[in-house]
């Protein structure tokens, strides 16, 4: 049995774009976030946490050709490909401006690291899709007796 209960991430791309965060039913965080540009989209639907780290270098090239290197970014949670919630310093969260990450406000992403594990579900929505999640959930529908392993890396 997983200890520290089930979290759960929700992006939506309905401006303004936000991430909620659920543990074991309850919404814990709901904050700003940016997903990616139209040339760079963030993946929709729901993927599992797959690789952490505490700390990255990303590095990689922008759509217009320039290489970035960006080190030292936190809080990094890979769910599908390089796509991956983590915290990134911007001057405003809301509307796309990643390169498919989904970026938050580097203390948000603080509060949402210790939430999720290997294994946590992530979605994101398209704009305009109704959110058809409760605003709780009966813990009872959250008990799992899955064996739990967490590990952080940092690179």
């Amino acid at each position: 049995m997983n200890p520290d209960g089930y979290s759960y991430v929700y992006v939506s791309e309905t401006l303004p774009e936000t991430l909620t965060l659920w543990h074991n039913g309850q919404v814990i965080l709901r904050s700003p976030t940016n997903t990616g540009i139209p040339q760079s989209p963030t993946y929709l639907g729901t993927h599992a946490v797959y690789v952490r780290y505490l700390s990255q270098t990303m590095k990689g090239v922008n759509p217009n050709g320039v290489p970035y290197n960006d080190p030292g970014v936190p809080y990094v949670n890979y769910f599908d490909g390089g796509d991956a919630v983590h915290g990134f310093p911007r001057a405003k969260y809301g509307f796309p401006q990643s390169l498919g990450c989904v970026e938050l406000p580097i203390p948000e992403a603080a509060k949402v690291w210790p939430y999720l594990h290997y294994g946590s579900l992530v979605t994101v929505d398209p704009p305009g899709s109704p959110s058809t999640y409760p605003t709780s959930v009966p813990s009872s529908a959250l008990t799992s007796t899955a064996p739990f392993q967490q590990f952080a890396y940092d690179s």
